[in-house]
């Protein structure tokens, strides 16, 4: 059984919102410390029947919805997945604002995560990018201390889609180290020396359970699943 640990989740907004620019990524932004991602491929079906049999089958993939649990949300990658701008509160060092109106609408961007695997005695990591997705500004959600302690964490949601070239996914396996690691995703999420191809036909989701995933950037071990 392997064994597995996420971390390294990040968000490079597109040049601009218009599809061709998705594969013009600004600096990649670190969204918070990753608890847990899910993302789940959905496709476009049609068959046509003739003869009582098959005669056509048409399968395309269509997007893919993304669920992520973070710590907290940094306010850097909020702006940039959000559309939304930050500023000092004046006469408060340290206090920061953000303000959000009927024209605020999230910008797409690439998202990449790094996950650790532990296969018969065997470790190594996985890079992973999604090339065009746009996050859904998360809901709020406060819990006040009774009997006992909750931690409130943000669950982000939102959706991958092709980009300029059609694909949507890369994923490069069998990675040695965590500093590779993070090389190999910086070079995919930018588009710097490389072509991007995805390894996604038919596969299904990809799940890394929140109480199965533990943080601590560049540890190795994981809880077996």
């Amino acid at each position: 059984m392997a064994s597995y640990r996420a971390f390294s989740s990040k968000f490079g907004k597109c040049e601009t919102n218009a599809l061709d620019d998705c594969l013009k990524v600004s600096t990649l932004l670190d969204i918070g410390k990753l608890i847990e991602v899910t993302v789940k491929p959905n496709y476009k079906e049609a068959t046509l029947y003739a003869d009582d049999g098959v005669a056509e089958k048409f399968r395309a993939f269509d997007y893919a919805d993304i669920t992520l649990g973070v710590d907290e949300i940094d306010i850097s990658a909020m702006t940039a997945m959000y559309g939304l701008t930050s500023a000092q509160f004046e006469g408060h060092t340290g206090v920061s604002k953000t303000v959000e109106n009927d024209s605020t609408d999230p910008n797409y961007g690439t998202y990449g995560y790094i996950y650790g695997t532990q296969k018969n005695g065997v470790k190594t990591f996985v890079a992973v990018v999604l090339h065009r997705v746009q996050f859904d500004v998360p809901e709020d959600k406060v819990t006040t201390k009774g009997e006992t302690v909750t931690f409130g964490t943000p669950s982000i949601t939102g959706k991958a889609y092709p980009d300029a070239n059609g694909e949507w996914r890369t994923r490069c396996f069998g990675i040695k180290t965590v500093a590779e690691a993070k090389t190999i995703l910086e070079t995919i999420a930018k588009r710097t020396g490389v072509t991007l191809s995805t390894s996604s036909s038919g596969d299904g989701d990809i799940i890394i359970p929140g109480d199965q995933v533990t943080g601590g950037e560049g540890t190795e071990e994981g809880t077996t699943t």
